[in-house]
């Protein structure tokens, strides 16, 4: 592997993240993302649920939900390529729509499955944003070791700035 993608900071433990709760340029976001069987008659191999129920029951206090496919994938891409990630400039203003800015640091995590939460940290890295974080062992971990859960919903204030620096090495 090339040294250069090693990254130690991109992994962040719930230890870490909880005493970082409180500190206002934590950008805290739960990125589950459901992939089901679809329903009779749909013409496709799975169909996209945000995790936003499971949320609502229960997050981790201050995480906002971030819907992938709702809020950060292409809305002009084929319904057969689901999460195509918009064009740089585009994703940089929702993402500043969310909150981040070039003065916070975002921490990433879902349920069940990390390669929501790891999605999103790499579509943060492919357009030059570096202060991202996955939380070590996602909501399960958080959850099994006890920590405190909230069902109160949490938005962040729009930033005023994000420096998109687009990173074409991060393409295949």
């Amino acid at each position: 592997m090339n040294a250069q993608f090693l990254n130690p900071d991109a992994i962040v433990s719930t230890e870490d993240l909880a005493a970082k709760l409180n500190d206002a340029s934590v950008r805290v976001f739960e990125c589950t993302t459901y992939l089901e069987a679809p329903t009779q008659g749909v013409d496709a191999p799975y169909t996209v649920r945000p995790g936003r129920a499971e949320y609502d029951e229960g997050h981790i206090p201050g995480s906002a939900f971030l819907d992938l496919q709702g809020q950060l994938s292409d809305d002009a891409s084929p319904s057969h390529l689901r999460f195509t990630m918009p064009a740089p400039q585009n994703l940089g203003e929702r993402l500043k729509a969310l909150g981040v800015g070039d003065d916070t640091h975002v921490v990433l995590y879902s349920r069940g499955n990390m390669q929501w939460a790891t999605r999103v940290w790499w579509m943060l890295y492919a357009i030059g944003f570096d202060n991202a974080s996955v939380l070590d062992g996602g909501y399960d971990k958080w959850s099994q070791e006890g920590r405190e859960v909230t069902s109160n919903a949490t938005t962040f204030t729009p930033s005023a700035r994000l420096t998109v620096n687009p990173r074409p090495h991060a393409f295949v």
